[in-house]
């Protein structure tokens, strides 16, 4: 299986890192890091074992393909190079694997390479860039994967099962399940209050959070209305989940998610996948979420 890693940052550059790491074929797209990737690698300070080494950096998508599989791991802002990427990456039969945050993304791929070509993937990692070619990984790590679409759904869960083997074998843990949807709202019960806070607070760390008696109630709240709009959208999940998040939450020490990262730094936050597309689709589908609104009118002050 020929992989390409599209979004080579704290997500798609670690998960890409560990399969070259296990002798897999991977090829990853870089811009402003290709040079430094090119001559010194890439390198992984982490939790589960430091490694550095080469690894096969590309500038031109053209020469990065044709691949079985793309992990799509861009941020939100990125989805418009979709359509000129795909079709030069993936050759006509590969499936684009997308581990981006929120949702809709899938529904944006599938616009592109057809639905009976996607696959719903979910990162549960504390990881972020330090420098060029640079991933610090402290916590977690785990994927899950999944169709996302009916349209050949059997075939796509045969890739995810054939990629969720490769990345146990290079000891990342990781599960390819059933239903894509179940996928991505699991992941929006952390995501959705521990990044969503650490923004709307003004800028704090998720230990803060749930060290914060008015923050830590108010993401169990968000968990809770969460839940509601998931199944709400038929998407039924475990009820542990909210205690689970906080137990693996307070065990992070201060960590920064994504969207705190990109709020310090001045760049574009995903809010609108993260916080405002679940808020619609779990209104839409008659939930009462006022928490969740709260949340996305405060970021939305913020920014």
């Amino acid at each position: 299986m020929r992989i390409a890693v599209l979004g080579s940052g704290a997500v798609g550059g670690y998960y890409g890192a560990r399969l070259a790491q296990a002798g897999q074929d991977v090829r990853f797209l870089y811009h402003s890091e290709y040079e430094a990737v090119r001559e010194r690698g890439l390198r992984l300070d982490s939790v589960d074992g430091n490694w550095q080494g080469p690894v096969s950096a590309f500038r031109d998508p053209g020469s990065l393909g044709p691949c079985d599989v793309a992990l799509v791991c861009f941020k939100s802002a990125q989805s418009d190079l979709f359509p000129d990427l795909l079709p030069e990456v993936l050759h006509p039969g590969g499936t684009a694997v997308c581990l981006m945050n929120g949702l809709g993304h899938e529904e944006l791929l599938a616009g592109v390479v057809g639905p009976e070509r996607v696959a719903a993937g979910a990162a549960f990692i504390c990881s972020e860039r330090t420098g060029p070619g640079t991933i610090l990984h402290t916590a977690a790590g785990g994927l899950a994967l999944a169709p996302y679409f009916p349209q050949g759904r059997s075939h796509v869960r045969e890739v995810c099962e054939d990629l969720a083997g490769r990345f146990l074998s290079a000891r990342v843990p990781c599960q390819a399940g059933s239903d894509g949807h179940a996928v991505k709202w699991g992941k929006l019960v952390w995501n959705i209050p521990f990044s969503g806070l650490s923004v709307y607070a003004g800028g704090i760390t998720t230990d803060k959070i749930v060290a914060d008696p008015s923050l830590r109630a108010f993401a169990t709240d968000l968990m809770a209305e969460i839940l509601r709009a998931a199944a709400a959208c038929g998407v039924e999940l475990d009820p542990r989940l909210p205690d689970r998040n906080l137990a693996q939450t307070e065990s992070m020490g201060a960590y920064r998610p994504s969207m705190l990262v990109d709020f310090l730094l001045g760049r574009p936050l995903e809010v609108e996948a993260i916080v405002a597309e679940p808020l619609r689709r779990g209104e839409a589908a008659g939930a009462h979420l006022p928490r969740m609104r709260e949340l996305l009118d405060g970021i939305r002050a913020r920014i």
